[in-house]
């Protein structure tokens, strides 16, 4: 489980690696995608309610105001440090025994991410641009000493393209 940092001491190592980062990219979704979206939801709360499943049309309604609150927020500026501890991100250390995996993905021109997953269920994959000015190589082989290299994924997961595809 991460640690909060404002709760424990600070002190998780040398910081050999760090860079600023979106908290989430942000799309600019013009007038046809909130028709589109307004059309699809009121589709599925029609479908949901003719099929008497009250639960999944309040769950689309959720999920609909959800995108509008989102969208209405600029993404925070956050930070990430890898150390000799695990990897920090904004005061939260994930400790590298609590890692089950990582890859990079590095798709020019676009795409630097590199991806973590956890060993616990309850935390979700994270994902995180890295700077331009970080070596991959160098990353992935400092790394590669605490944690093993998910060798079987090199990109971008179908849920991110999904997502990057409908601007979610």
């Amino acid at each position: 489980m991460p640690i909060d940092l404002l709760e424990q001491p600070t002190d998780y190592g040398a910081v050999l690696y760090q860079w600023d980062f979106a908290e989430f990219e942000h799309h600019e979704r013009g007038v046809v995608w909130y028709v589109v979206a307004a059309l699809a939801a009121i589709g599925l709360v029609v479908y949901a309610l003719v099929t008497a499943n009250i639960l999944f049309a309040v769950i689309v309604i959720l999920v609909a105001v959800l995108i509008v609150y989102i969208q209405r927020r600029e993404p925070r500026e956050m930070t990430i440090k890898v150390t000799q501890e695990g990897v920090v991100i904004e005061n939260r250390l994930y400790p590298f025994e609590d890692i089950k995996s990582f890859w990079i993905a590095y798709e020019i021109p676009d795409v630097h991410n590199i991806y973590f997953e956890f060993k616990s269920v309850s935390i979700p994959r994270l994902s995180v641009p890295y700077d331009v000015s970080v070596d991959p190589n160098e990353l992935r082989r400092y790394l590669l000493q605490y944690v093993p290299e998910n060798q079987e994924r090199e990109g971008r997961p179908i849920s991110e393209l999904l997502a990057k595809l409908l601007k979610l």
